[in-house]
């Protein structure tokens, strides 16, 4: 498989946030788990499983595993390297990401790992997919996202302006 449709898998399950419960509440519309699926493409379950609409408690286990804030850091802060690189004035404050990572939990040894690895793609894909719609709007909300103003989920600026 390659990297990009790994990326995509990702972005994808990183929005579903394992909301699985929600999935079959009855407030809601009954629909097909789209988990499995997206378990196979990570390459977490075999396709027999992947076939079958339920997730097993390892398969489950292996999904949170990668959705630690340890893992999750990784997104932010390559859209925030992206965004150093593309977005005119906008510059990356080198010390405050190894802090970014710290706080989320990551150990240096974690930022090495197939995992970060793996959502640093992802965040360097939907970056690069969001740059490409539209290259202003898009550097305007990342200094929005990782500037001064940042939301309280991000807990240092990751960028600066000229």
């Amino acid at each position: 498989m390659n990297t990009q449709a790994r990326c995509e898998a990702i972005r994808q399950l990183v929005e579903l946030g394992l909301r699985e419960a929600e999935m079959t509440s009855p407030s809601n519309m009954p629909m097909r788990n789209p988990l499995p699926a997206l378990a196979l493409v990570l390459g977490l379950v075999s396709p027999a499983v992947a076939g079958d609409d339920q997730l097993t408690a390892q398969d489950v286990a292996q999904l949170k595993h990668l959705l630690q804030p340890k893992f999750l850091v990784a997104e932010v802060i390559e859209a925030a390297s992206f965004a150093a690189e593309k977005c005119p004035g906008l510059h990356l404050i080198e010390d405050n990401v190894e802090a970014e990572y710290h706080s989320a939990g990551a150990a240096d040894d974690d930022t090495h790992t197939p995992e970060f690895e793996l959502m640093s793609a992802g965040g360097r894909a939907n970056a690069a997919e969001g740059y490409a719609k539209n290259p202003a709007g898009w550097c305007e909300s990342m200094w929005s996202y990782l500037g001064p103003a940042h939301p309280p989920m991000i807990k240092h600026i990751l960028l600066q302006r000229d």
